[in-house]
């Protein structure tokens, strides 16, 4: 695998927290009486406006855990960028 398995592992976090934010916005949608078209209730998430908003928040927030994960694991520390991104002058 090219990727380490925490890169992975966010990822697919992710991926669910982004279906959930999707399936959840659709109920936010149906919930509102300006629009004719309705989504199915078999693809939302939520069951009415208020549980379809907390899903919704709950994914935000998974989404911005995972990220602050993502940046944390991700970012070196200073001494290894340093030898990572030194200059070196060729022979």
């Amino acid at each position: 695998m090219i990727q380490p398995a925490w890169v992975r592992t966010v990822h697919w976090i992710n991926a669910v927290a982004m279906i959930l934010m999707i399936m959840s916005g659709w109920q936010i949608y149906n919930a509102s009486p300006l629009f004719g078209f309705s989504f199915s209730p078999s693809i939302t998430l939520g069951g009415w406006l208020g549980g379809a908003l907390l899903w919704h928040f709950a994914a935000m927030w998974l989404l911005m855990v995972n990220g602050l994960v993502y940046l944390t694991l991700g970012s070196p520390p200073a001494a290894s960028a340093r030898n990572c991104c030194r200059l070196r002058r060729r022979a």
